[in-house]
């Protein structure tokens, strides 16, 4: 069985104001969703030491410093995000 994560980008809604509404997802299987959230918990870990419940990784948050990632230099943000699509990416 495969597990389906999917995220938009635009508002649904919205659609007589905005040229393109994203609609994405990645498809992993179900023996591989342990390794992926074991991951994306150990880069938790090494950025946000004090935080034990899970925070999400929305790239616009990590790009525009909000959130959670809102006191975090640019170059450290980068970092992040690269190190979230690597995992990703060898799902």
């Amino acid at each position: 069985m495969y597990i389906l994560y999917l995220d938009e980008s635009g508002d649904p809604n919205g659609w007589q104001f905005q040229k393109n509404y994203v609609l994405a997802g990645i498809a992993i299987h179900e023996g591989q969703i342990w390794k992926l959230n074991n991951e994306l918990d150990n880069i938790q870990s090494k950025y946000f030491p004090g935080i034990s419940y899970p925070i999400a990784f929305h790239a616009t948050e990590i790009r525009r410093g909000k959130g959670h990632f809102e006191n975090l230099k640019p170059q450290i943000r980068d970092g992040i995000l690269k190190e979230v699509c690597n995992v990703i990416g060898s799902s």
